[in-house]
């Protein structure tokens, strides 16, 4: 009998106070976030009604396509990203609609691709936010 000898893979989760200052801009891209989640929900239950299928992340990366020079301040990433995690949701809790992402109450942050950690300083999409005082060292998940 042979073992199954995969490598374990942890995840590094920081908790961070940002300044104030960057607020607007962070809330910016959570709201960008929130809007390619709820288009990517939005077309795929069009495309469900219509010929009773369901788009994969990569059918929704095709009309996604474009999307950060037009209109969002996000990377391309980081919009592949949140499609893939709709369609993985909608997968893990096997429901052709899931709740709409809204833009108040309880903020969503979003899978941020292309951010860069270095000298205390986050950078994503130009902008670069500095750190006052770490909430905890960091758990591993």
């Amino acid at each position: 009998m042979t073992e199954n000898l995969v490598p374990s893979m942890s995840t590094r989760v920081l908790r961070l106070r940002l300044k104030d200052k960057h607020a607007g801009a962070l809330s910016q891209m959570a709201q960008d976030v929130n809007f390619v989640w709820n288009y990517s929900q939005d077309l795929a239950l069009k495309v469900f009604e219509r010929e009773r299928r369901f788009l994969s992340a990569f059918d929704i990366a095709k009309f996604t396509r474009g999307a950060t020079k037009a209109v969002l301040n996000l990377h391309s990433q980081t919009v592949q990203a949140a499609s893939e995690e709709y369609v993985l949701r909608r997968k893990q809790f096997k429901k052709v609609k899931l709740r709409w992402r809204m833009y108040w109450g309880a903020t969503r942050t979003g899978p941020y691709k292309d951010a860069s950690w270095k000298d205390n300083k986050w950078t994503f999409c130009n902008v670069t936010t500095t750190v006052t005082v770490p909430l905890d060292q960091g758990r591993t998940k």
